[in-house]
């Protein structure tokens, strides 16, 4: 996800993971279907744990994942506040929301 490999992981680099490569209709929404699917491929979980990080992720409850959800994310992913997310935080924030992911062999 760290696209420039400097360490952090920045609003900009969330957005074209999880919204601009996973957008394959590229109306600026990510669907679950869109989602789920996606996420399957990539990190080969099963479909009930694609569609509870969705649902989480979808802080806008409206079906649409859009830039908008990603950036409250980013915020919460930085817990020392220093505006940028470093690897591990990322990391300890998917530990965080999506436990079940570590136990099924995803990447």
């Amino acid at each position: 996800m760290d696209k420039n490999a400097d360490g952090n992981i920045t609003v900009e680099e969330i957005d074209t993971e999880f919204v601009t490569n996973y957008d394959h209709d590229g109306d600026g929404c990510v669907t679950m279907h869109e989602f789920t699917h996606q996420w399957n491929l990539d990190y080969h979980d099963d479909h009930h744990a694609s569609e509870g990080m969705f649902h989480h992720l979808d802080i806008t409850t409206d079906g649409c994942l859009k830039k908008d959800d990603l950036g409250m994310h980013h915020m919460a992913m930085d817990t020392d506040n220093d505006n940028t997310v470093t690897g591990a935080e990322f990391t300890a924030w998917l530990h965080h929301v999506h436990p079940d992911r570590f136990g099924h062999g995803g990447r």
